[in-house]
Order: structure tokens, then sequence, then C-alpha cells
């Protein structure tokens, strides 16, 4: 929640309102139940014809709903189990749908970048708050994404486990490729970007938890897919010390893991070259998209 004009705090009644729903909401992050049992707290000290700033916890959601610089909407999709439930077994979580909601982080921070607000308050590095305490290492992360044309899951979600491990199955690391999510606004892959996993991590700071990827990055070779194979083309970044450029980035950002493919050129391919080493050994690659159903349908 942006601080809003020193005059106008609207559509909250005044400075005191807006300034309780940032502590309730995104300072203290109050379960629901604690938000009602603090306003029937206030409520009572109140005379019988004044109320608190809000009636209950629903009051105070949708003040904030109706905060319009920046909206992004809410958006759901319904879950349930699809395992085999055996004769008599009543477990009401087996037999239950669910309803996930949910607002877009990408089109949230897209929004942020946006508002006028923030446009001379990019705060340097050395202003950052200095992070002291542990960082956990996970060797994956599972990816859930929205593939009508593959035959999984409820409703065509799809699920898939992303590895960064220095050994896989007693045999060598794996750092996987994956999509990382650009512009939602563009289609196909002009809204993507590839990077290369490195570690899956999280920190908690000021009581929130941020799960983050270490990433490699590659570039995009020209601005339309490759003639021949009709897949796009990617080479690797470096920075000015000729090592891969990397970066952190909320996990959130991750679309899916992505396929790539060693562009070789008229040379032949050394016998001796396995699959761990092909990430490091060709100066560019393609963007496959015949994987699978899925990568056919947003990488074009």
């Amino acid at each position: 929640m942006g601080s809003p004009p020193p005059d106008d705090y609207s559509p909250f009644a005044n400075r005191a309102s807006f300034e309780l729903a940032d502590l309730i909401f995104r300072k203290d992050q109050m379960s629901a139940s604690n938000i009602n049992e603090l306003l029937q707290i206030w409520a009572s000290t109140l005379p019988d014809d004044e109320d608190p700033p809000f009636v209950n916890k629903q009051h105070l959601y949708d003040t904030i709903d109706k905060i319009e610089l920046g909206d992004a909407p809410w958006r759901s999709f319904s879950v349930s189990f699809d395992g085999e439930v055996a004769e008599g077994d009543a477990t009401p979580w087996k037999q239950a749908t669910y309803d996930v909601w949910y607002r877009d982080p990408h089109v949230v921070l897209k929004n942020q970048l946006k508002n006028p607000d923030f446009a001379n308050e990019i705060v340097p590095l050395a202003a950052c708050p200095q992070f002291e305490g542990n960082i956990r290492v996970f060797p994956s992360a599972i990816s859930i994404y929205y593939a009508p044309s593959d035959k999984s899951g409820i409703r065509g979600m799809f699920r898939e486990r992303i590895r960064a491990v220095q050994s896989w199955r007693k045999g060598p690391a794996r750092y996987d490729c994956v999509f990382v999510e650009r512009d939602p606004d563009l289609r196909g892959f002009r809204g993507s970007y590839v990077a290369r996993v490195r570690a899956f991590l999280s920190i908690t700071h000021n009581r929130l938890k941020y799960p983050c990827a270490l990433i490699s990055w590659f570039s995009t070779i020209g601005d339309s897919p490759y003639p021949d194979t009709g897949m796009w083309m990617v080479e690797p970044d470096f920075d000015q010390t000729g090592n891969r450029a990397m970066s952190i980035i909320h996990i959130d950002s991750i679309l899916r893991s992505a396929d790539l493919m060693g562009v070789s050129g008229s040379q032949f391919i050394p016998h001796h070259l396995t699959f761990n080493h092909t990430l490091e050994a060709f100066h560019a690659f393609y963007v496959n998209k015949y994987i699978d159903h899925h990568a056919h349908e947003i990488t074009f």
C-alpha cells in the first residue's frame, strides 16, 4: 500500500483510517479473526452512535479493494484431489473443491513500477537494509501452471519440479533452465526471458519470507524466431569481468522450465561432450518449443 497524496486518503475516510489499514494489513499482516476482535474491542470503547474506522474485517478488505491506483484484478482457479479414493473413504478434503483467489504478483509489481509517486525514489544499494540472518538453500522448486493442452491435473493445471543441485541421482550437477516472465502483456516468447537456475534460496526479513532464485541470464538473438527451425535463439550474458551475468529474482517470476538446444554450426560435436556440459560449451542455443505441448503454445 503506497502513501496517498497529503490531502486525499480515498477510499479511506481519513489519514487515521489509512494508517490503521496499513498497520493491520501490510505491516502486521493480522489474521481475520484478530482483526474482528480488535475492532469489536475498539467499538466497545465508543459511544453507541459512533463506530471504529472499520466495522469488521470485511469492511477493511472492501475498502482496500477500492483503491484504484494500479488496480490488479482478482483471479481464481479451483483445485481438488484427483487421486484414487478408496471405497468408504470420506476424508473431507478429498471430497471438497477449493477456490484459490489471488492477485497476479507480476501485475502488482508492474503497477508499482509505473506509479509516478516512486519516480524519484529508487533506493540505492547502500541504503538497502543489511541482512545478517540465515539463508536457506533448496535443491528444487515446483512450478504449477495452466496447460489445457496437456492431460494433467485438475482442469489443465500442470506441475513440474525444477532442480538446481550439485549432483543429480549420484551423477553430475543439474541446473535447469527456466522461462522468466518479462511482460505479461506481450504474447509468446516476447513476453519472457530465459535463465538458468543456479540455486533456490529463501530469506526471512521483518517476519516476511522471500523465496528467491539465483539465476544466470540469456539474451534473445534477433527479434523473431530463426526461420529454418521456427525456434527462438538465445545466448548467455556476461558481466564486465567475463563471468556469467547473474541476478537474484523472486521465485514468483519463474513461469516454468525451459529446454535449450545448442547451436552447433558447421563443426562436428566432440564425442566426449556430455549432456551436463552443453550449456557451457555452446555460444548460442535454440529455445526448444517442441519439448511439450505447453512450450509450443508459449514459445512462438
